[in-house]
């Protein structure tokens, strides 16, 4: 059995930088690290061995030589499709996207194949409902990845109850996670996505969510399930300590 490659932060793979091995994040039992673009700059989450690949598929950038290769080739950056697909591989590969922790955080991938677009465009354009207005591309399993026999084209109604048949919880905000399987709590409020910890329970997960909105006197918009609300006095007290 051949030794286990030691990699260290800083080093360059076939040329790319090593910014920092990422332990906590597993892409197909690999191991990853975070790297910077050679061409754009940006920070980005790759599997080691993709660098080192030696059959001409190796990784060469975060993806923006890619996407500017296709945009080169097929004239479709306008397109649709092409958003679809972009908002894919960042939802799953770029930490800093703002959907990075229902996605890539959570264990979400791209299957290899859907690396490439005209691939992806292949597969895709032949779902039925493909591109109808009030569809977009949808996971039948929500805790699965993106790939072939994982997709459709679906309404938004159709992708909501889908959501809340497969995550499993009885509370509102509380997901089950594909991490440690353990349960998610979040909150949307002033148009973001709150991600607010992941728990043990679903209960420890919707008291943190009960808490959020107690500490930000929400209870008027978001109604409490298992926190009780404040009173008048432990509200001023409340808010009076948050001051001091």
């Amino acid at each position: 059995m051949s030794a286990k490659i030691e990699y260290k932060e800083g080093e360059l793979i076939n040329g790319i930088k090593l910014i920092r091995l990422r332990p906590d994040v597993i892409k197909g039992g690999k191991r990853c690290a975070d790297f910077e673009c050679p061409k754009c700059h940006k920070i980005w989450t790759s599997a080691i061995s993709e660098l080192r690949r030696k059959d001409g598929k190796r990784s060469q950038s975060c993806g923006c030589a890619k996407g500017e290769l296709f945009r080169k080739t097929h004239g479709m950056s306008d397109t649709k499709l092409y958003y679809t697909w972009f908002g894919m591989m960042q939802r799953c590969n770029n930490p800093n996207s703002s959907e990075y922790f229902r996605y890539g955080g959570r264990g979400i991938t791209v299957c290899e194949k859907w690396e490439d677009i005209v691939a992806f465009v292949r597969d895709v354009s032949e779902l039925p409902n493909y591109l109808e207005e009030g569809f977009t591309l949808d996971r039948k399993d929500i805790n699965g990845n993106y790939e072939p026999n994982n997709v459709r084209w679906a309404t938004k109604s159709t992708q909501s109850a889908n959501q809340r048949k497969q995550e499993g919880s009885v509370y509102t905000g509380v997901f089950h996670s594909r991490v440690g399987c353990r349960w998610e709590s979040r909150i949307r409020w002033e148009n973001n996505n709150i991600h607010l910890g992941c728990f043990n329970t679903p209960r420890e997960a919707c008291i943190a969510r009960d808490q959020f909105i107690k500490d930000h006197n929400l209870a008027d918009i978001f109604p409490l399930q298992i926190l009780k609300p404040y009173t008048k006095q432990k509200q001023e007290k409340h808010m009076k300590c948050n001051l001091t």
